[in-house]
């Protein structure tokens, strides 16, 4: 596998589990990438050495690749952040939504009808008496 990349060795990683348990895959392969390269090999890459890290095996890695890494998990971290920002956003908008529909619902039952609110507003003035400046004395001056 000399001069392989990530997806190669991850490929191979995942063929030697098919035919040994899960510890000595990882043994023959840890056995195979130091006598091929280790870490100064051009697959020591991110991708991998997570691929592997999941697998229970810590491949070594220079500062570049220690920069790689944190750069990756920082990428990773903030994007579960705004998933996180924004699943939680929708769900206040949501009750926000629900709260006022809920209301304008409650609203539009407890509304008066016009015809009530004349006759309220007839048992108030005196009989035969208008409110002066009112809309219907102003109609009826007209």
């Amino acid at each position: 596998m000399t001069g392989s990349n990530a997806a190669l060795w991850v490929a191979w990683h995942k063929s030697l589990k098919r035919y040994f348990s899960k510890d000595e895959a990882n043994t023959w392969f840890l056995k195979f990438w130091e006598a091929r390269g280790g870490e100064d090999s051009d697959a020591n890459m991110n991708s991998l050495r997570s691929y592997m890290e999941s697998q229970g095996v810590e491949l070594k890695t220079d500062w570049r690749g220690d920069l790689t890494d944190a750069a990756a998990n920082t990428r990773d971290d903030a994007k579960a952040f705004i998933k996180g920002v924004l699943i939680v956003g929708a769900i206040v908008l949501g009750a926000i939504l629900i709260a006022f529909l809920w209301y304008m619902y409650n609203a539009g039952k407890q509304q008066t009808p016009v015809s009530q609110m004349a006759l309220d507003a007839a048992s108030v003035v005196p009989q035969g008496k208008m409110i002066k400046g009112s809309q219907a004395a102003k109609l009826l001056n007209a």
